[in-house]
């Protein structure tokens, strides 16, 4: 734990990267780009608009409103059944 840079002086951090305060000279930083690559993160892969909604719909809240939409449509549906004539009568 003690080899980890930020347990490091600034003298000692700059020894270990083989760097000075000036930065690296053109030529070594050419040759780390060519050794290490350039200092870049991967880029991730694009998700297609499918999977962004599955994954917006995948939470447990969604599915609570899922279920108490079916049990309010099916509610209604059963009291416009029980109630058919109760509701024609006032047209």
């Amino acid at each position: 734990m003690k080899d980890s840079y930020e347990f490091l002086t600034k003298d000692e951090a700059m020894k270990k990267l083989k760097t000075t305060i000036g930065g690296l000279s053109s030529s070594e930083a050419k040759r780390r780009i060519k050794k290490y690559g350039l200092n870049e993160l991967p880029k991730e892969k694009q998700k297609n608009i499918f999977q962004i909604f599955l994954e917006s719909i995948n939470d447990p809240i969604i599915y609570v409103l899922i279920v108490a939409t079916i049990l309010s449509v099916y509610s209604g549906i059963q009291y416009f059944i029980a109630n058919k004539d109760f509701m024609f009568s006032k047209m």
